[in-house]
């Protein structure tokens, strides 16, 4: 059974769409922002559910769509490094599929860390932005102070608060590395933040969060010494409250802190709301989330474009309180390689689902669908979703294989595509060499494009090779990669 559906009523946009409603305490309560999708059910956390076997592929970008080349990927024993183009692909691996863990490195940035929920024999295709590290003030340790992060949050030091990595007192300068994630930047918390915002309260159960902001904070002697809260000692963080949720804020919200190790995050303490500021105390720094729990289930599902032989690979699914818009409340997720998606979502409550794309000639999200579904009190897998006929939008098509010098396939590589001088498309190859993908326009159909193919056992590279569109469609037939790479990461 699927659903096929004509898309009507469609936005195109490039800014944060929600829309709050103050006299509703719950859905102002679901500040769900950026949530991966993930499993969230009553049971112990730490035991894993069964594994599968899976592969993770994508890219690395930094906060101006840039790749980043020579990052660290990690995910069980596998580990890679990016290449030129900020793409990775490792060899497939046995992990928790309700829990698979990936850990993104490299220095000048904060690390990445987030657990996806995937199936058996699958690629799971990811955009990982990392946020850059950056200085937002000094002070000293001795005398401390209050230190101004960009986004609202404050950070204020009590005197002789610091300590070096031997635990001792430390009173000389303090770097102040820290970044506050905005719950209203949708693209922002989806791509960058850590974890999933599955999580775990005091009493050891497991719930999933709805975020009113959070913020990663380390500290850094003048010669680079790794500098912490000193035992017994706590800072003061201060986050700003969305001004259309103010008045309705609760007294209290619970602070957590994010454990890199597992992939989630620990309830620890309470923050009070002071004026439009949740103020909380913390004794050691990581990434702290000023958070509410909530019920939820598991939803799953599949997109396709045109028919069921065409998954939608990469697009963004969000669902979330019904009328709201796109960004509040809403659990999100990005397909895998044959249009899979899965994880949690509100329960017992009216829901919309909205699939968008990421689309420079749609000055930024496209959305591709939208319905209305649900409540649902228990996990539900959804009907397919099959996108067509999307009003003053195109699908564009880009299909080929790559082979080796002996017209082998490269099943491990991708194509690297430019079309009209857009913002380049990178597609992995499968175990046949093809690699195929569909994505949205809503200007003229592009007349054409270039694409290098990258072998990425034996380092080797395509020449450029032009190609032109007939119909929306391009079929670049076989690319041979034959050429050392110009520029690589060993």
């Amino acid at each position: 059974m699927y659903l096929r559906v004509t898309v009507t009523n469609t936005n195109f946009h490039n800014k944060h769409c929600y829309i709050m409603q103050k006299q509703n305490w719950l859905l102002s309560l679901l500040l769900l922002l950026g949530m991966c999708f993930t499993s969230c059910e009553d049971n112990d956390p730490f035991v894993s559910g069964p594994t599968v076997e899976v592969a993770f592929a994508g890219q690395v970008i930094n906060e101006n769509n840039e790749p980043v080349s020579g990052a660290l990927v990690k995910a069980g024993d596998e580990a890679t490094l990016t290449d030129a183009n900020g793409v990775f692909r490792l060899t497939a691996t046995r992990l928790p599929g309700d829990h698979a863990l990936v850990t993104v490195e490299k220095s000048g940035y904060f690390s990445f860390n987030r657990a996806y929920q995937v199936k058996n024999k699958s690629i799971q295709s990811l955009t990982i932005q990392l946020l850059e590290q950056t200085e937002v003030g000094s002070l000293n340790g001795g005398s401390g102070g209050t230190v101004q992060v960009p986004g609202g949050a404050r950070l204020i030091f009590p005197a002789n608060a610091i300590a070096n990595a031997n635990g001792a007192p430390y009173s000389g300068s303090v770097r102040v590395i820290a970044r506050f994630l905005d719950p209203t930047d949708r693209h922002t918390m989806s791509l960058s933040m850590p974890g999933n915002l599955s999580a775990i309260n005091a009493a050891g159960e497991l719930r999933q969060l709805a975020t009113f902001g959070m913020i990663g904070v380390e500290l850094y002697a003048a010669n680079g010494q790794k500098l912490n809260v000193a035992a017994g000692e706590q800072v003061e963080i201060r986050v700003p409250i969305d001004p259309s949720i103010v008045s309705s804020a609760p007294d209290n919200m619970p602070l957590w802190h994010y454990n890199e190790a597992d992939g989630y995050w620990l309830e620890e303490g309470l923050a009070k709301k002071s004026g439009n500021e949740y103020v909380g105390q913390v004794s050691h720094f990581s990434w702290w989330n000023y958070d509410a729990p909530y019920p939820s289930i598991n939803a799953s599902g599949h997109v396709y474009f045109n028919n069921l032989q065409t998954p939608a690979v990469g697009v963004h699914v969000w669902i979330g309180p019904a009328d709201q818009g796109m960004g509040w409340g809403c659990g999100h997720g990005q397909t895998d390689m044959d249009g899979f998606y899965s994880g949690a979502i509100a329960k017992d409550m009216p829901l919309k689902v909205w699939v968008t794309q990421y689309s420079t000639a749609c000055n930024g999200n496209a959305t591709l669908y939208t319905a209305d579904i649900g409540p649902f009190s228990a996990d539900v897998t959804l009907p397919d979703i099959i996108i067509t006929n999307v009003p003053n939008l195109q699908t564009i098509n880009v299909q080929g294989r790559l082979v080796d010098c002996n017209n082998a396939p490269v099943t491990n590589g991708y194509a690297r595509l430019i079309i009209d001088n857009s913002y380049p498309l990178v597609i992995f190859t499968d175990n046949d060499g093809l690699f195929s993908h569909t994505y949205a326009t809503c200007t003229a159909a592009p007349v054409g494009g270039n694409v290098i193919g990258y072998d990425l056992t034996e380092l080797k590279e395509s020449a450029m090779q032009n190609f032109t569109f007939s119909n929306n469609t391009a079929n670049l037939g076989d690319i041979a990669v034959c050429t050392s790479l110009s520029e690589f990461i060993q």
